[in-house]
């Protein structure tokens, strides 16, 4: 395959279709890189999967999402009273692909039109053809190290700290 990114999608798209088979409507796709943050259990099982699983108003939630700066279009608070607050944001653009959880039916039509549309770097155009949601705090980093699919080091855990606190602050000035 001439772009190691494409088997990624392609992975995504036959989770979701062996998920559809087996009549389930959400699945939890995490990368072998991704490290769980801080709570993140608590805010994934009490706050936003089950806010998630209630509503129709988006098809893939992203637990660690970047550049998104720029593109919040909605923003939603959740929480347990004063205890722990999560930021729902919806975006119409961020890239990474390292937490997601997809609406199985709808995401699998929209999968439809990838090779369609060029086979587009997969992870930026999921915010693109997908109704995205992200969260403020991640749920979850890419660590450093090698990557199997760039086939090389990555250093990506200061850009998500940078970029989630860059997020925080600037969602606290908005609030």
């Amino acid at each position: 395959m001439e772009n190691v990114y494409h088997a990624v999608f392609l992975k995504h798209r036959e989770l979701l279709e062996e998920a559809k088979a087996r009549g389930e409507t959400h699945i939890l796709i995490m990368e072998d890189d991704a490290v769980p943050c801080e709570d993140w259990k608590h805010r994934w099982e009490n706050q936003l999967k089950p806010y998630l699983d209630e509503r129709d108003d988006w098809e893939v939630f992203n637990g660690g999402m970047l550049a998104i700066r720029d593109c919040v279009q909605r923003i939603t608070r959740l929480g347990d009273g004063d205890r722990l607050q999560t930021m729902l944001l919806a975006v119409n653009r961020g890239c990474m692909a390292h937490f997601l959880y997809f609406k199985v039916e709808p995401a699998l039509e929209k999968m439809k039109d990838w090779e369609e549309e060029g086979k587009p770097e997969f992870d930026a155009w999921y915010a693109y053809k997908m109704k995205c949601v992200a969260s403020i705090p991640f749920l979850a980093i890419q660590s450093d190290g090698k990557s199997d699919a760039a086939n090389e080091e990555r250093q990506w855990e200061n850009r998500f700290k940078h970029e989630q606190l860059s997020m925080l602050f600037a969602l606290r000035e908005f609030l």
